[in-house]
């Protein structure tokens, strides 16, 4: 009797189990038809706990893993579906496949999406599907027998958390980065995914480590999809897609410690089509984006437009050299002006989305993109990577096994040569760079300067417009405000110029500085305070912009800028006197120095007087050696003092 009672509850637990499966299974469909995948999750796995044998939910399962990011658990599920019933779903090859090429099982990959290509004739899109796949599969092959030399870590958890945290941006020096999470902070509401709507997030560099990522608020975040997909070098303008009109970029600029409300970069850039990604460069006078207008090559296609004169956007050219038939996105121009690095599924991806690099030729198109390799790429998508100005660090977003969440933003150290600076002068940067690099990635050829400009009395915070010259071609290549709260700005200056730098601002003198940077010229970070002094008697600056011919006082077509900016005040300040001195140092005799200064202290005044400033408010003097600055036993000293200046006498 015993053994009857035993049987018949052991059969009822089987049987409540079943029903307790069967039910499970029917509300995780139930949520996986309506795309509620977040809903689906738990009931699932609560059925395959129940009974991990049954196909219908390792399909179910594994297809929900595959769909929220948890590629990783996918295999396992496939497998058993398809070795059980290979004809379950139209699909299970397909997937099984897919998982495959996941785990970088190349060959066993390549012979199931062949399966699954030979179901259709040649010259359908299916077939062609899967041969593209196969041959994401053999590039995986091949990329994996040469792995680059990096090291790839997890930001960690101030930025990450267990939901999706993505698109990294951060500025040339890697002080700030700025960053898209799902997180349950979020202004928006659950999405249908069953995550939040995205908002940006903001961290800061402490002591060589990143802060707690903080919710940037509802002026730049709404309750609907914000994502961060760009930001200046210098960290003063930032780009956000929104979902307007089929996807739309936006901008905002920060004012002091505020950013400002969010404007619609407007056309030729955003259409009624998908505009998901932008760069601008540097300087800014590039900016690449993504769309899926009409023309195209492919799905997404990168467009670069031009700044015009008149400070309006060309109409877009559609890049060819670098686009494929399949997805191109997230460009990234890098502060060297010529290394374009973007992801794309087409080219020798691996699988996904892949990042490369391409640089900019003399022709002005781009060359033929690379795959920067794996590690870093992988059989997932790889996408929204950003890099440092010095090149050792980047930042992308993965979906790596390990992580806070379903997508994490990781760190790469790529092992460039060490830089070992030769000479530093106020006039000449000099460094001399290691051999070769280990990894596809070389050191960037680029000096990153940034300061604070200050009230040279009052030592407060000064917004000063900053312009970058071309003192050879006398062209401004681009201009940028200091923050007026604290007064910092950050220029990147690629190598083979030489460079004016000129700070000016309301009621002051302007600060100029000279920067001539060589050709190939090794990656150097300057900082260089600047102190503007207030127009009045008795103030003095140096005019770092003034060239002579050697041992001559004939003025050089490089000081034609500087000259048009003294005569600038003159003319706008129009009671004011000067006297211009000239300075040498102590190499040759007093007597030649003494002639030298004062005839180029004169070639300055009769310049001025050439283009309308009235003789009596112009003095000069020649000083010859005998007010250094600085030391004359060094070269560095030695140029510091051959100077010209200007004083205001009334």
């Amino acid at each position: 009797m015993l053994r009857i009672i035993l049987f018949i509850a052991l059969f009822l637990s089987f049987d409540i189990q079943a029903q307790n499966e069967k039910k499970e299974l029917r509300k995780g469909k139930d949520h996986f038809e309506y795309e509620e995948y977040r809903k689906a999750l738990p009931h699932l796995e609560n059925a395959y706990k129940i009974n991990p044998d049954n196909i219908e939910t390792c399909y179910y399962l594994g297809r929900t893993y595959w769909i929220i990011g948890r590629r990783d658990q996918c295999l396992p599920l496939f497998e058993k579906v398809y070795k059980v019933n290979p004809n379950f779903k139209p699909d299970v090859t397909e997937y099984y496949a897919y998982a495959l090429h996941f785990d970088m099982k190349f060959d066993e990959a390549m012979k199931m999406y062949a399966k699954a290509r030979d179901k259709f004739k040649p010259t359908t899109k299916e077939y062609i599907t899967y041969e593209k796949l196969i041959a994401q599969c053999r590039n995986g092959k091949e990329l994996i027998k040469k792995p680059v030399d990096v090291k790839i870590e997890n930001a960690g958890s101030e930025i990450n958390t267990e939901y999706p945290d993505f698109a990294p941006v951060v500025t040339a020096d890697d002080e700030v980065m700025i960053f898209t999470s799902r997180r349950a902070d979020c202004l928006g509401d659950l999405a249908p995914d069953g995550f939040h709507y995205e908002d940006l997030y903001v961290s800061t560099k402490q002591n060589g480590k990143w802060t707690k990522g903080t919710n940037m608020g509802n002026t730049i975040n709404t309750t609907g999809h914000d994502a961060c997909i760009a930001l200046s070098a210098d960290g003063s303008k930032l780009y956000i897609y929104r979902d307007d009109n089929g996807g739309d970029i936006f901008y905002s600029t920060l004012k002091g410690s505020k950013w400002s409300e969010p404007k619609n970069i407007g056309k030729p850039i955003n259409t009624n089509y998908y505009e998901p990604s932008v760069c601008v460069s540097a300087d800014g006078k590039w900016l690449f984006f993504v769309s899926n207008r009409p023309g195209g090559k492919g799905g997404r296609d990168i467009y670069l437009c031009e700044m015009m004169k008149n400070g309006r956007w060309s109409e877009p050219r559609n890049l060819e050299e670098i686009n494929t038939e399949q997805d191109d996105d997230a460009p990234f121009f890098h502060p060297d002006g010529k290394t374009l690095y973007f992801s794309s599924k087409g080219h020798s991806s691996m699988g996904g989305f892949d990042i490369f690099k391409s640089e900019l030729k003399p022709n002005g198109k781009f060359s033929k993109p690379q795959n920067i390799g794996y590690p870093i790429n992988t059989t997932d998508d790889d996408i929204y990577f950003v890099m440092t100005a010095s090149g050792r660090h980047g930042y992308y977003a993965s979906s790596k096994a390990g992580g806070y969440g379903e997508k994490d933003i990781y760190i790469i150290t790529f092992k460039l040569p060490e830089i070992i600076a030769l000479e530093t002068t106020e006039n000449k940067i000099e460094v001399e760079n290691t051999d070769a690099p280990i990894s596809i990635i070389t050191a960037p050829s680029l000096i990153l300067l940034k300061g604070v400009v200050t009230d040279a009395q009052t030592n407060k915070p000064v917004e000063a417009t900053l312009y970058i010259i071309d003192n050879e071609k006398n062209d401004t290549l681009f201009e940028l405000t200091s923050n007026s709260t604290s007064g910092k700005y950050l220029v990147t200056l690629p190598s083979g110029k030489n460079y004016g730098i000129v700070a000016q601002a309301p009621n002051y003198l302007f600060h100029s500085e000279n920067f001539d940077i060589p050709q190939n010229t090794a990656y150097q970070e300057v900082q260089k305070d600047i102190q503007l002094k207030a127009i009045k008697k008795g103030e003095k600056i140096i005019l770092k912009n003034i060239f002579f011919d050697f041992d001559k006082a004939t003025l050089r077509k490089e000081s034609v800028a500087e000259l048009e900016r003294l005569l600038k005040i003159l003319v706008e300040n129009p009671k004011i006197k000067i006297k211009i001195g000239g300075h040498t140092d102590n190499v040759g005799s007093d007597t030649y120095n003494q002639q030298l200064s004062e005839k180029r202290a004169k070639a300055v005044v009769d310049w001025l007087i050439q283009h309308g400033i009235e003789p009596e408010r112009l003095q000069y003097q020649g000083y010859g050696e005998s007010v250094p600055i600085a030391t004359n036993e060094t070269e560095q000293g030695r140029q510091m003092n051959r100077r010209t200046e200007f004083e205001i006498i009334d």
